[in-house]
């Protein structure tokens, strides 16, 4: 709130944690980019302390999967104040999320590692029938771009950038199935371009020379 003023006309003093949101624009050409707080809410992680820590240097693996229905990434009044923001109408809506939502092959913080979590998430937007909203994370030192099908929904985007000014590098990038491509491990940036004119919201990842290195038009 210090150093971030807007925030301070969008977050109450006794609320638990930094997520906001605000919509951009007039009539059918409203963008809404809803900031979500992963950590305030969040449970522990389940830590694997089974591994042999000879292997930890080469083949890390902090966290496992939590299947306690009771743990949170969310809190509970966060989740209805997302719901409440997604039932607004907007035209074209980004979701922030600090870890990666969709992609759950890698061991380190993301959604997977809470799955009930991650799929309540699914259903909400099934159940609201959000089809013009995306996913951007960061927090793995390189891009992606991954992508689920959610029936009734269609395709759902979550678009990683991270590594602004620290990258893992392209021999240390991990795979995942629900990239469309193999990451772009040096360090990156991402942009969104919105054409209200032909409902198409063109993303992209950038390289530190403003080059396009991965891409895609999502119609909307």
């Amino acid at each position: 709130l210090k150093n971030w003023p807007y925030l301070r006309d969008l977050i109450d003093d006794r609320q638990d944690g930094v997520y906001h949101a605000k919509i951009f624009g007039k009539k059918k050409n409203t963008l809404q980019v809803i900031m979500l707080d992963t950590r305030y809410g969040r449970s522990d992680l389940k830590k694997n302390i089974t591994q042999d820590p000879t292997e930890k240097e080469t083949n890390p693996k902090p966290y496992l999967p939590d299947d306690d229905k009771s743990k949170r990434i969310l809190s509970d009044k966060q989740w209805a104040w997302l719901e409440k923001e997604l039932k607004k109408p907007a035209g074209f809506r980004v979701i922030a999320s600090s870890i990666q939502l969709i992609a759950n092959d890698h061991q380190f913080e993301k959604w997977g590692n809470f799955p009930q979590e991650r799929q309540r998430f699914f259903e909400l937007l099934k159940k609201l029938k959000i089809k013009n909203a995306i996913v951007i994370s960061g927090d793995r030192h390189m891009a992606s771009i991954a992508q689920k099908d959610l029936r009734g929904v269609g395709t759902l985007f979550d678009i990683t950038s991270s590594g602004i000014n620290k990258a893992v590098g392209p021999a240390k990038v991990l795979k995942d199935a629900s990239y469309m491509v193999d990451p772009y491990g040096a360090v990156n940036f991402g942009l969104i371009r919105i054409d209200w004119s032909s409902h198409i919201a063109h993303v992209e990842i950038k390289s530190l020379e403003n080059e396009k290195v991965q891409g895609l038009d999502i119609k909307f």
